[in-house]
């Protein structure tokens, strides 16, 4: 764990921006926007380089990272929140749900759908 401390004194649980690696305070978490939870540092079974260990905290970037093998991630995770938030009004599920406003602006099942078009709009050869 020495390599993570070096990394701006980051530790397992942290919520960090990817690649920047800045810690979030309240606000930023709340945003949700691009957001990991460091989880440790892992050896590459190759090069033996020591590497972080994070975990996406928002489902686009969880889906363009799959789909895109961590290519390019943040910018197709850009786009698919974009066209998501355009179609549904937003892209926090409080908000979306209403929860602070008592308006709920859009509901589950269109949210589902709306995710799917997004997909097909981001990755057309799927």
């Amino acid at each position: 764990m020495d390599s993570m401390n070096n990394m701006r004194d980051l530790h397992p649980g942290d919520i960090v921006r990817h690649f920047k690696r800045e810690l979030v305070d309240d606000a930023d978490r709340a945003a949700n926007k691009y957001l990991y939870r460091i989880i440790g540092v892992a050896t590459h079974s190759e090069t033996r380089e020591e590497m972080m260990v994070y975990q996406a905290l928002n489902g686009a970037v969880m889906i363009a990272g799959f789909l895109k093998h961590g290519a390019g991630t943040p910018i197709t995770a850009a786009k698919m929140l974009k066209s998501f938030e355009q179609k549904s009004g937003a892209t926090i599920c409080k908000d979306l749900k209403g929860i602070e406003t008592g308006k709920v602006l859009c509901p589950c099942d269109d949210c589902v759908r709306n995710v799917v078009y997004c997909l097909g709009e981001v990755f057309p050869e799927m």
